[in-house]
């Protein structure tokens, strides 16, 4: 039976790598490949200050459309307007944004009545809340699938967009809470983050499932000689550390724990070199870096590089220069829930291990930390404990072609597209039954 899908994105760039393009365009051809059965329309909003930028990279932006639309799926993009140039994780709370919610709500719910929609799949809360909107102001009886990607409302509250008990605040707790209990199926990322939805929202087990971050193995497989250059490069103590997604500003990760542990990589390995695969800036980076590290900036920056991918190949390029993928993090006390830390699982986690990077993860990432810790794939370190990181660090470049080994294979049995594409249609069957 065909199984007709709305899937919705809002705030996230169809230009970025990591996140769209392997959670959600790799991932949706992969399952209307895998199982033709499934047919999507994919909805996409996006704010209108980016329209310039893709303006300017069209042609990227034109190919990532035309994939999805090859595979059968139909996209449609539209742009919300702001009058300031808000960073992503505020723009949700610009009063302007409840002109677009409304909006985006009249495009759902006629996008589900002319096509016969089955059920909604609604990335990240942005989405999700607005679906749920439409369900209980507009009684749309279309079942939705809230796949979370993260406690979006704390996230805020985290990096000071939010004052704890402000109106904005109770408000949007309360709109999290809606969503929740309007939502038929509840997708997270870790098993940390399903045991805390369950308990925090009173929702039962089988309404909450673990479904790990996407990425398409093929594209990240190394070969034989990007495997010997590596070697080369650890038989004379060069490593070199990949840091892939966003950095500093609204990140989870800090500039500063980053290049803490980089820093400390130099002291064990003084040839070390990172790569930083980020659209943060060279500049905003080197502010940070001369604050936090004035007398080191030099060194550590001289050895560093940058660059920016588009799409998943050109990630996968990039990280074959690399040896070891770097989870850094920051240390959330006192800024914020500290459960962030339990659940967090980054989508970086699942292209390190593809190709084949054993992982250096910050401890107080725990969800990652315990993935990274229990299956060996890298190291779980404390950046307060110096003597501790180098003997693991010296111990990881003795063993890391097992745990290179390790790696790829922990990533084809549980972040593969296509057994991804499995987990949804089963939710999406279940859903979708008379």
């Amino acid at each position: 039976m065909k199984k007709n899908v709305l899937y919705l994105t809002w705030g996230e760039d169809l230009l970025t790598s990591g996140i769209l393009e392997n959670q959600v365009i790799n991932q949706l051809i992969t399952t209307r490949r895998v199982f033709p059965q499934v047919s999507y329309s994919f909805l996409c909003a996006m704010p209108v200050f980016w329209k310039k930028r893709h303006r300017a990279q069209a042609q990227i932006l034109h190919e990532k459309i035309d994939r999805l639309e090859k595979a059968g799926i139909h996209v449609k993009v539209v742009y919300y307007w702001l009058p300031v140039r808000a960073r992503y994780m505020a723009i949700v709370l610009h009063p302007l944004f409840i002109a677009a919610f409304f909006f985006w709500l009249k495009q759902i719910t006629n996008i589900c009545r002319r096509q016969e929609i089955h059920l909604i799949h609604a990335r990240a809360y942005t989405g999700a809340i607005v679906a749920a909107a439409a369900k209980k102001l507009l009684r749309l009886k279309v079942p939705l699938v809230f796949d979370t990607r993260g406690l979006y409302v704390d996230e805020l509250l985290q990096l000071g967009f939010l004052r704890e008990g402000s109106w904005w605040h109770r408000q949007w707790k309360r709109a999290e809470r809606t969503t929740y209990a309007c939502s038929a199926s509840i997708i997270t990322v870790s098993e940390p983050f399903s045991e805390y939805v369950r308990e925090h929202f009173s929702l039962p087990v089988d309404k909450v499932q673990t479904i790990f971050t996407s990425v398409d193995s093929d594209v990240f497989t190394p070969s034989v000689k990007i495997a010997n250059a590596r070697m080369r490069r650890l038989k004379i103590a060069a490593p070199v550390l990949a840091y892939c997604g966003d950095l500093g500003g609204s990140s989870w990760h800090s500039t500063a724990s980053l290049f803490a542990l980089f820093g400390q990589v130099r002291r064990k390995f003084r040839k070390a070199s990172l790569l930083v695969i980020s659209p943060a800036s060279r500049e905003s980076i080197d502010r940070e870096v001369l604050t936090h590290f004035p007398d080191r900036r030099n060194e550590l920056m001289a050895n560093c590089r940058f660059m920016r991918t588009y799409n998943a190949r050109e990630t996968a390029a990039a990280l074959s220069q690399a040896d070891f993928g770097v989870f850094s993090y920051h240390d959330s006390a006192n800024r914020g829930p500290r459960h962030l830390q339990e659940i967090v699982l980054g989508s970086k986690t699942g292209e390190y291990l593809a190709a084949g990077l054993p992982i250096l993860v910050n401890h107080t990432a725990k969800a990652a930390a315990a993935i990274v810790r229990d299956h060996r794939l890298g190291i779980a370190y404390n950046i307060g404990d110096v003597k501790s990181l180098h003997r693991q660090l010296g111990g990881l470049v003795k063993q890391w072609s097992a745990y290179s080994q390790r790696s790829r294979k922990y990533a084809l049995n549980h972040f593969e597209a296509a057994s991804i594409a499995r987990s949804h249609r089963l939710i999406y069957e279940r859903l979708s039954k008379p």
